[in-house]
């Protein structure tokens, strides 16, 4: 089950490939098969059995995929007794037999990328849309946006990230940061900052960093390859 990006793939292949004026209905499936596998990646690869249990249940009432194969939910779990007006204590016996209330549609979320333990600092999305990297307190991650496939993980920095980008080419910056009142590149420090120019949120783009101050000040610098500051 480690291939499910090659399945994901496959599955937005065929989306593509059918076209929704001649065969709406196949089309409408395939895509909420999509949505389907995208939202339960991670169960797939780690307890693909989990698929009748708890991808199904919790899957949305109007999903096709789950009216269609809504026999396929254990009988432990689709067990619903008609308690009637039985007392709390009858009521709390079946609880656990009980179905969970689920959403009827979709939601806007395609789909969850797990792997960071520590809360997410910065994110961006490559300029061709085809792949995300995010920073954490641990590591820096890059992913592939259509699949959610981790392609990466960029190691060596010893202290958290708060900033990522992409150049205009597609390939990923150097990473410039503030950490422990300095500015630095990678793990090199090159600008140490006083008091009154130390962060409370900062951005990088293109060699360029922005830092925000508890003042409400902004200041902006630009610093050339090989950590040269130019403004």
């Amino acid at each position: 089950m480690s291939k499910i990006s090659e399945g994901i793939q496959a599955i937005l292949a065929l989306e593509a490939y059918v076209q929704v004026t001649k065969s709406p209905f196949l089309h409408a499936f395939i895509h909420d098969i999509k949505r389907f596998v995208l939202y339960n990646q991670l169960v797939i690869e780690q307890a693909p059995l989990q698929l009748y249990c708890a991808a199904l249940l919790f899957a949305p009432e109007n999903s096709i995929t789950r009216r269609q194969f809504r026999h396929c939910i254990p009988p432990w779990i689709q067990f619903k007794p008609s308690i009637g007006r039985r007392q709390l204590r009858d009521r709390m016996r079946y609880w656990m037999k009980l179905k969970p209330r689920v959403q009827a549609p979709w939601n806007a979320g395609l789909q969850t990328l797990e792997g960071h333990t520590g809360s997410v600092t910065s994110i961006a999305f490559s300029p061709d849309g085809k792949q995300v990297v995010s920073s954490s307190r641990d590591r820096t991650r890059l992913w592939d946006a259509a699949t959610g496939k981790r392609l990466q993980t960029l190691e060596g920095h010893t202290g958290s990230i708060t900033s990522v980008a992409f150049s205009p080419n597609g390939k990923l910056l150097p990473i410039l940061r503030v950490f422990n009142h300095w500015v630095a590149e990678n793990d090199t420090n090159i600008l140490w900052l006083p008091p009154n120019y130390r962060e409370t949120v900062s951005a990088t783009w293109n060699r360029s960093l922005v830092i925000g101050h508890s003042s409400g000040r902004i200041s902006f610098f630009c610093f050339k390859k090989g950590a040269n500051l130019i403004i």
